[in-house]
């Protein structure tokens, strides 16, 4: 499904599933965990990013139980550059622990390759090899 993280490792990892949803997955040790929810609530903030500077366009804010581990995003923009933060609240402030590298949803539909005619369906037969492979004959055998 997806790869797996050490018990001691604090990550925040995005997966793209699809133009529209986004996997998000962590594993915190108990160290980190009580340090993040010793005071204020645990939080999980999907930031929207510009494509040419510094900043977002928006966020998407949940409040996953306890060591709930992952999070699926839905309904999200195709073709978008997307960041997660994991963090704290407290009063009505968000405070970042770990943050994920950015991902990019692919567009919506279908995508046309800029040069070039499109590949052939996976069924469509080979074109005919010319002469005889190049591994054909037999090879020398040593100390015969």
């Amino acid at each position: 499904m997806y790869p797996p993280l050490p018990e001691d490792h604090n990550a925040l990892v995005l997966l793209v599933q699809s133009p529209g949803v986004i996997h998000a997955y962590w594993t915190l040790s108990g160290e980190f965990w009580v340090a993040i929810t010793a005071r204020g609530e645990f939080a999980l903030r999907l930031y929207e990013l510009y494509d040419d500077r510094p900043g977002f366009l928006g966020f998407h804010e949940v409040r996953p139980g306890c060591r709930t581990g992952n999070w699926y995003f839905r309904q999200l923009d195709p073709n978008a550059v997307y960041r997660g933060e994991l963090g704290r609240i407290e009063g009505g402030k968000f405070f970042p622990y770990l943050t994920s590298r950015p991902v990019e949803t692919p567009p919506d539909g279908v995508v046309e390759t800029p040069d070039g005619p499109p590949p052939p369906p996976d069924d469509a037969p080979l074109p005919a090899a010319e002469g005889p492979p190049p591994w054909s004959g037999s090879l020398p055998r040593e100390g015969r």
